[in-house]
């Protein structure tokens, strides 16, 4: 039965290469081959080949379909990520918690606070932010508001606030609470990690937020001096929310609404509120459809989750997450400390491009990932050296006041040539502190990175039974001493 299949594939085989070489006969006419027949020539055309390397004694070559540049690609990648396997699951256990803490604090508690924002006008809190015509030709006639804003009277204004928004402030720093408490006694829970008792600070972190506030106080110095704003009040408006993204922050939703020119000059060219810069520079053309907040008032709403979740919510929770439990991931994985940073804090800025994504520009993109990348080495060397988590958090907030009045809108004529030398400055102070970070640490032993992570309860059972079981038998041994010292 055999015999008989493999003859007639034998003669198939023979009766297509005639074929064939009938088609590429010239007096022959008439006859042509379909795909699949051509098909079955190539295939059978490379297992004679593959034969005859076999027979030779040589190593055939794979197969064509492997040399494809996405299962090459598959083939370096399903490797690293099967390598990174706790990783991976730590990452996405992180998404889904903090979705599901979000979604049940924002559907339960706080739903009546449709967008955790507050929009009130009064007269502390006004300026004179457009220019005559009601339009802004480009950013720094934007960025001078900021100008008018230093001239507030600051102590009506916060009164103001406070008496209009006191419920709503006290709500939020609430809901960023609960927040970060619920995110960060789950992952020290859920994986051991036991936090060291509080310490000072330490004489670095002290000169870093030092450097931090003189540099603030500098910047604004100068550009009220020059009247050529980079500073700006943006970021504390309330953004779209994007209900496709439950990652992303909090805002007010929006919806297109046509408006002109005319309407937009009479309703804001006399007073405009200082954080509406956004909503301004929306007005600058004859017709368009422009995103404005679905509300009775198009005046200007502060998000005070998006402000208190940047200042202080999220510095503590990315602490724990990355300088704690991430770091300490890839430690298990290399040994070196220095490793575990970098390949953490890689990461956490590979993370940032997707700001542009979220409306930020390139140029705030790039300089974000950069300067993610830096901060996060300083601070896990930081964490490394002093083991104090109090230390890093209050680091992470500095930081972070500091980059909250830069816009994400920024572009490079926005900051180039005045600003320039200031954002080198900056950049070149992080790296000379992480270096000499780096040097410290790898002229010290390796140590366990802190505050420690249990491996398990068993292990520390089995340490506690072995230390028992070593203690009997000298207590034994010093009690036949004593009887012979008797005798």
């Amino acid at each position: 039965m055999s015999s008989s299949t493999t003859g007639e594939v034998a003669l198939s085989e023979t009766s297509l290469r005639h074929r064939k070489n009938l088609t590429n006969d010239d007096n022959v006419e008439g006859i042509e081959l379909t795909s699949d027949e051509e098909a079955e020539l190539l295939k059978e055309e490379e297992e004679e080949e593959r034969r005859k390397l076999i027979q030779s004694g040589q190593t055939p070559p794979p197969p064509s379909w492997t040399q494809s540049f996405w299962l090459r690609w598959l083939g370096i990648v399903f490797p690293i990520i099967l390598s990174l396997g706790d990783v991976v699951l730590f990452v996405f256990e992180y998404l889904f918690t903090n979705t599901i803490v979000q979604t049940l604090l924002a559907s339960v508690s706080f739903h009546t606070y449709r967008s955790f924002s507050s929009i009130h006008k009064c007269n502390a809190c006004t300026m004179n932010a457009l220019p005559q015509d009601g339009t802004f030709q480009n950013n720094n006639q934007a960025f001078s508001a900021f100008n008018e804003m230093m001239n507030l009277n600051w102590k009506e204004c916060i009164a103001c606030v406070v008496s209009h928004d006191y419920a709503l402030i006290a709500t939020n720093f609430l809901y960023v609470t609960v927040w970060t408490c619920c995110i960060c006694y789950y992952f020290t829970w859920r994986y051991g990690v036991t936090l060291k008792r509080i310490k000072k600070p330490s004489a670095k972190a002290i000169l870093v937020v030092s450097v931090i506030a003189i540099g603030m106080a500098l910047m604004v110095w100068f550009q009220y001096r020059n009247n050529q704003w980079v500073y700006s009040l943006s970021n504390f408006k309330a953004i779209k929310r994007d209900t496709k993204n439950p990652f992303g922050l909090f805002g007010t939703n929006e919806t297109d609404v046509a408006t002109n020119l005319e309407t937009a000059n009479n309703e804001e060219s006399d007073v405009a509120s200082f954080v509406s810069e956004d909503t301004i520079l929306t007005a600058n053309t004859t017709n368009m459809t422009t995103p404005f907040p679905d509300l009775n008032e198009e005046g200007s709403q502060v998000d005070y989750l998006k402000m208190i979740q940047l200042l202080i919510g999220s510095p503590i929770v990315e602490e724990i997450i990355l300088r704690v439990v991430l770091v300490h991931m890839f430690f298990r994985r290399t040994g070196k400390p220095i490793v575990s940073f970098f390949m953490t804090n890689l990461l956490f800025a590979v993370l940032h491009m997707f700001s542009i994504n979220w409306g930020a520009s390139e140029l705030y993109t790039y300089f974000q990932v950069l300067a993610g990348f830096v901060l996060g080495m300083f601070y896990s060397t930081r964490y490394y050296l002093t083991e104090n988590l109090i230390e890093n958090a209050m680091l992470h907030i500095a930081n972070n006041i500091s980059a909250i009045f830069i816009p994400v809108t920024l572009k490079f004529q926005d900051v180039y040539p005045n600003y320039i030398v200031p954002i080198i400055l900056s950049l070149s102070f992080y790296v000379i502190m992480l270096i000499l970070d780096i040097v410290k640490i790898m002229q010290m032993p390796t140590k366990q990175i802190v505050p420690v992570i249990e491996e398990s309860k068993n292990n520390t059972t089995n340490n506690a039974t072995q230390q028992a079981s070593n203690a009997v038998p000298v207590s034994t041994s010093n009690k036949k001493s004593s009887k012979k010292k008797k005798n």
